[in-house]
């Protein structure tokens, strides 16, 4: 759990296809992905990034993917939204 709530969604970026806005969300869970929505697919293939699919960025813990070197700055990055109450405009 994470600042007291049980999952956090965030739009991570945004698409527009046949002039409808389509939005990549995914929500997390004791800093781990629990659910990408169809977007967040077609935006990881669409960048050549066919591995990071949902079905394959589900479960582990979201720092197991970020280089040494950076997880002490993303970690106070995520502290401090917490402390900020913008958890969900964080993580």
């Amino acid at each position: 759990m994470i600042a007291g709530r049980d999952a956090v969604g965030w739009a991570a970026s945004s698409k527009r296809s046949k002039g409808a806005l389509r939005s990549v969300t995914y929500s997390t869970q004791a800093y781990r992905v629990i659910h990408c929505n169809p977007a967040w697919d077609n935006f990881a293939v669409r960048n050549g990034a066919p591995g990071l699919t949902g079905e394959n960025v589900i479960g582990p813990n979201i720092f197991e993917a970020i280089p040494t070197v950076l997880k002490n700055f993303f970690f106070r990055c995520i502290c401090a939204g917490v402390n900020a109450g913008h958890m969900g405009s964080v993580l």
